[in-house]
Parts: structure tokens; sequence; C-alpha cells
């Protein structure tokens, strides 16, 4: 018997802004609610997405200290990619998307674990940002490289990038 394969879809999200992001899996979400196969691929400012929250970065020198202080994860803690106004403007955002009964990040987050989309991390970008596989989430797959990541999604007929 001949079964057909799922349409596979895949998406790099590598910016950590709120309203990239909510793009970003309202189109995860979608496609893998139309029975698509989905994988993600977070790699440098994406990974914020997948970090916990109030998570440290591993830091040596001063810059990477002040890194550390202001990209602690979280997806709760993502500002906009314009009209941040010192995190007002994602505070605006995030009260319309609740007075609105909007999915928020985490619900985002949250629904496409259950529909089966495949979450990878980019070991390389986790390493450059000082982050530790014990900061990421639960839920992610695995944490691979990029040339892995591109060597198992070779058939994706859609492909993101965000």
């Amino acid at each position: 018997m001949n079964v057909a394969k799922k349409e596979r879809v895949t998406m790099v999200v590598c910016s950590g802004d709120l309203d990239k992001a909510l793009m970003a899996f309202t189109l995860i979400n979608a496609a893998a609610a139309l029975d698509m196969e989905v994988s993600v691929f977070f790699s440098f400012g994406g990974i914020d997405i997948v970090t916990k929250e109030g998570a440290r970065r591993e830091s040596v020198g001063l810059f990477e200290k002040i890194h550390s202080f202001f990209a602690r994860g979280g997806a709760e803690r993502l500002g906009l990619s314009k009209y941040n106004l010192f995190g007002i403007g994602a505070l605006a955002t995030k009260s319309r998307i609740s007075r609105k009964k909007i999915m928020t990040l985490n619900d985002h987050i949250a629904a496409a674990k259950e529909l089966g989309v495949k979450f990878a991390v980019c070991e390389m970008a986790m390493e450059t940002m000082g982050v530790k596989k014990e900061d990421l989430i639960d839920g992610i797959d695995e944490v691979t490289g990029a040339a892995s990541f591109l060597a198992n999604i070779g058939d994706a007929k859609i492909n993101y990038f965000i």
C-alpha cells in the first residue's frame, strides 16, 4: 500500500522580536493544523523564544555580562522590532492581545508542541550566545548544527526564514 507523505514545512527563526515570533508561530501552527509536518530551527535571537524565563547567560567579559543582564530569555520578555519604546510598545501589544483574547506567544508554543511541531536549537548559536541546554524550555527535540538540520529537511516544499 502506498502511503502519501505529508507536506513538509520548515521555519528558521533567528529573530527574538515579539511581533516576528508571533507571526512565525501563527504560520507554524497553521501549517501543523493543516496536517503538515513542521520543523522549526531556532538560532541567535530566536533562541530567546525557547529559553526559560529569567535564565542568565554564561558570561565572562564585561560586554557578555551586560548582554546577559538584558537577554534573560523567556517568550514573555520579548520586545517589538519597531516602536518598542523601552518596553512600553511590547506591554501595549500584550495588553491588546489579552483584551482581544488572542493567543499569547506561550499559548502558541504550547499549541505547536501539542500539534507535533519539532523544535531544534542551533548548537553554535547557543555557544555564541552563552545559552546552556538546561536553560531551554521543555519540549526541545534536539540541539543540532545547521548542516544537520538542513540535511533532515531537504524535501520540504515550504521554507520560511524569520
